[in-house]
């Protein structure tokens, strides 16, 4: 999307069962209310040892919940007395009366009991749990409380973790008299088919220092290492972003902590052309199997380099890193082009059967202001010719920003945006499928994102990725600029319809343009097991001198259940 008229708009631009079931009657909708608070990682505490179990069976006890309660916390109580083999009653009748319950109580909620009281009261103490959950024992009484139905919910998964079955069928919880357990969560937000999206935490990768101008702020890539020799180092945490430092390069940031914390460990730069002094649009990736003399694990940067004024020569340059990112060596150059109009600009690295693809934005060939290839090496060394994935008729059609996940079913995803489709301007999100990595249907210009009933376009800058949590046909998950729209796009059924909840990192102006393009080229990066998602984002950080030119690089760590 590389033009001078284009410039602009481009650089200054299982759990249990009856957790789903109970809250069916309010999370079976796009989205629910969104809950924010500072990171609070579970924490328990316990009185001495010598403390008396008095909570340990818990054949003895029923279910209380508040007469007045949400549907959802009543269906929940239903099902987890079910769970424990024991009776579940409102804490009052129709007629006002208290039910004979015993005093061995699993108070959920907030009853008309002095202990769900002083535990709520209690929670909602410290701003730490503003939006949060405690699970306490306290002489025969169990409380399980929360500062909102989700935060309750999390109580009640937190609690049945501490459940155990004996041989004789008996339930047992490892929790003593004056222990508790509390935590909370940033954002839950659920879809339409019950699957949950809980943002645990963000951490600023990078933020600008104060006096620092960092419009450039762009273009965040994360991966977690998964095929490292040394296994200790799978976790790890890594990424990479455009931004005009000084001196001009990549910055390289790692995590060893699931993404609180960020070290910025080393910077790249050319060595093959040193006249080049330009670096945007960077990705990172990790060898999954050996190319050439490159073993698993190799970390891989690729990047446009480009001269400074944007007018003589770009190209799409790769670095690798042996040692954890430490140092880097630019070993290839997969394609070279021109300036803005005649440029080659964003690459997408995978792998698949052996080869190491390169997919790219190209603005070099006559016949096309732009299109979308790819060339690939199994030796890291030689390059294929270049294959078109996306070269439309239309010569002012502009398709960009390709990245491809592939699917469950064996299928390949490709989402890219797409300039001046149709002779409009602005830009709109487009996808479409293969059978093959290798080969698509060159000629298609694929078919624009809608999610169900939304007749307007998403913006731009798109990127995709997929996992087998969250559904029988897994999730694929699409963030994109969506004209400073602050939503995540997700499909359960390969791809075939679409629709979005909210997301976690929210833009500046939600609903309006915004020339400064934050919330622009996010990414996404699933962990190992499928379970975590990593979302990076640029995001307003605040104005300075008036303007709007300050932002910082977001990652958000969602958990799908």
């Amino acid at each position: 999307m590389r033009r001078s008229k284009l410039v602009n708009m481009k650089k200054m631009s299982v759990y249990l069962k009856y957790t789903a079931a109970a809250l069916a009657a309010v999370i079976c909708v796009c989205a629910l209310p969104s809950c924010k608070k500072p990171d609070e990682t579970p924490v328990t505490t316990t009185k001495a040892e010598e403390e008396v179990d008095t909570a340990a069976d818990l054949s003895g006890y029923s279910v209380v919940y508040g007469g007045f309660s949400a549907a959802s916390i009543r269906l929940g109580a239903e099902k987890l007395a079910k769970e424990l083999g024991i009776k579940a009653y409102a804490d009052k009748d129709a007629s006002g009366d208290h039910p004979d319950t015993g005093d061995k109580e699993i108070l959920l909620g907030s009853t008309d009991r002095d202990a769900s009281a002083a535990a709520l009261e209690e929670l909602k103490k410290s701003t730490k749990k503003k939006y949060g959950y405690e699970v306490k024992v306290s002489g025969k009484k169990i409380t399980i409380v929360g500062t909102n139905v989700e935060a309750t919910t999390e109580g009640v998964k937190r609690f049945m973790e501490k459940i155990s079955t004996g041989e004789d069928g008996k339930k047992t919880l490892a929790m003593n008299d004056g222990e508790n357990i509390v935590g909370g969560y940033e954002m839950i937000v659920a879809a339409s088919n019950g699957t949950r999206f809980k943002t645990v935490f963000t951490s600023d990768i990078y933020r600008p220092q104060s006096g620092s101008w960092s419009v450039g702020c762009e273009y965040p890539t994360v991966i977690e290492l998964q095929h490292q020799p040394d296994e200790s180092k799978n976790g790890m945490l890594y990424a990479t972003q455009e931004g005009y430092f000084r001196p001009f390069c990549f910055r390289i940031y790692r995590s060893d902590d699931g993404g609180k914390k960020w070290t910025k460990v080393s910077q790249v730069q050319e060595t093959i052309d040193t006249t080049i002094d330009g670096y945007e649009q960077p990705h990172l990736f990790e060898l999954p199997e050996k190319v050439g003399d490159m073993p698993a694990g190799t970390l891989i940067l690729g990047g446009t380099s480009i001269d400074g004024p944007h007018e003589r020569k770009s190209q799409i340059s790769l670095w690798r890193s042996y040692n954890l990112g430490k140092t880097w060596e630019q070993f290839t150059i997969v394609a070279t082009g021109g300036g803005i109009g005649e440029g080659v600009w964003e690459p997408f690295l995978t792998y698949e059967d052996g080869w190491l693809y390169c997919f790219f934005s190209d603005d070099s060939d006559p016949k096309h202001d732009q299109k979308l290839s790819y060339r690939r090496t199994q030796d890291g060394v030689t390059w294929s010719d270049q294959v078109d994935v996306v070269a439309c008729e239309n010569f002012d059609d502009r398709p960009g920003m390709i990245s491809i996940a592939k699917m469950g079913n064996g299928k390949y995803f490709a989402v890219y945006e797409f300039v001046n489709y149709g002779g409009k301007s602005g830009n709109q999100v487009f996808y479409k499928t293969s059978d093959s990595i290798s080969e698509w249907d060159t000629a298609s210009t694929g078919t624009a994102l809608r999610t169900k009933g939304d007749k307007t376009y998403y913006g731009g800058a798109p990127w995709c990725a997929w996992t087998p949590a969250g559904g029988e046909c897994g999730t694929l998950v699409i963030v994109t600029w969506v004209g400073c729209e602050s939503k995540i796009i997700l499909s359960f059924d390969y791809g075939e319809t679409f629709e979005k909840i909210d997301s976690p990192l929210t833009y500046p102006e939600t609903g309006t343009y915004t020339p400064q393009k934050f919330g622009y080229s996010p990414s996404l990066f699933f962990s190992a097991d499928g379970k975590t998602l990593y979302y990076a984002n640029c995001i307003q950080y605040k104005k300075y001198e008036g303007k709007d030119n300050f932002c910082r690089i977001t990652l958000a760590k969602i958990e799908i259940e």
